[in-house]
């Protein structure tokens, strides 16, 4: 039996600051590949993968666009900031976030 989020909760409440991505696209990344980037990104940091990530739109591949997805874990639902830290040819490179505590 998997007890839902324990783990990344428990990870994600100390504030995950250091995952970052880089994928290749042109102009914009699509919000699913956005989505699938920040899930296995956080995988990787904490090992567990998170219920759900959604994000409302595409990313654009632009320095310093920013965007607010939200992940799901068990039943906890966190804020997760992306800022886009570099967008060079066909490579766009992003941070990830996640709030320290739940959102309300």
């Amino acid at each position: 039996m998997r007890t839902p989020g324990i783990l990344v909760v428990a990870v994600l409440a100390a504030g995950l600051a250091a995952a970052g991505c880089e994928v290749s696209t042109t102009g914009s990344m699509p919000k699913a590949e956005v989505e699938r980037q920040v899930t296995d990104e956080l995988t990787k940091q904490v090992g567990q993968r998170p219920d759900k990530v959604e994000c409302p739109e595409d990313l654009e591949a632009e320095v310093g666009t920013k965007m607010r997805c939200e992940l799901t874990a068990g039943n906890q639902k966190y804020g997760v900031n992306l800022n886009v830290t570099s967008a060079e040819d066909d490579r766009v490179r992003f941070g990830i976030k996640v709030d320290n505590q739940p959102m309300s």
